[in-house]
């Protein structure tokens, strides 16, 4: 009997304390986002499209010198400004800023961020960098922190926009390639 009791207060004593540690543990203030491939005849301007922001930590970084906060290049790392092909390969960077409320990790480690991607999304590079905005006066500006994703996107297509994509991409690098 003296052993049931003891095992007994044993229980009702680790039992709460294993469910406040994993409760704890648990971290639900992660950034999560979602890259999408299905993203054919897509331009910057439809940014929205491309990624969807699925918490509310960050938004979508707002420049004064560029119009969208997302960069698109092709395959020969040329800047993109028509709409993409079904089959196509695409490096897009991604410009987050801290929504109102929130502040941006000085790094970004495996727990602060959710990257939900599709079929063709690679993520290259995911990380916190400080971009320096200028100001009328020479040297006075400001450095703000910013999220900054790069992925490779190939373009969701049938099996034949993915092989004449893939030759258009080997013909596009071919014919950009220099000397020097």
């Amino acid at each position: 009997m003296k052993k049931l009791l003891c095992m007994l207060l044993t229980c009702c004593i680790f039992i709460p304390g294993t469910l406040l540690t994993s409760a704890k543990s648990s971290k639900t203030d992660a950034i999560v986002l979602r890259l999408h491939s299905d993203v054919a005849g897509c331009t910057r301007a439809d940014y929205e499209q491309l990624i969807e922001i699925l918490s509310d930590q960050v938004r979508f970084k707002q420049w004064k010198h560029k119009e969208y906060p997302v960069d698109i290049e092709n395959a020969a790392s040329f800047s993109e400004h028509e709409e993409m092909t079904a089959g196509r390969t695409y490096y897009i960077t991604y410009y987050f800023s801290a929504a109102d409320g929130y502040a941006l990790p000085d790094e970004i480690g495996e727990d602060d961020i959710v990257l939900q991607c599709g079929k063709g999304v690679e993520v290259i590079l995911c990380g916190i960098v400080d971009y320096y905005t200028s100001s009328s006066a020479p040297l006075k500006g400001t450095t703000e922190r910013t999220l900054r994703i790069v992925a490779k996107v190939v373009v969701d297509g049938s099996i034949f926009q993915r092989m004449i994509g893939w030759f258009k991409d080997v013909f596009l690098k071919i014919r950009s390639w220099q000397l020097y």
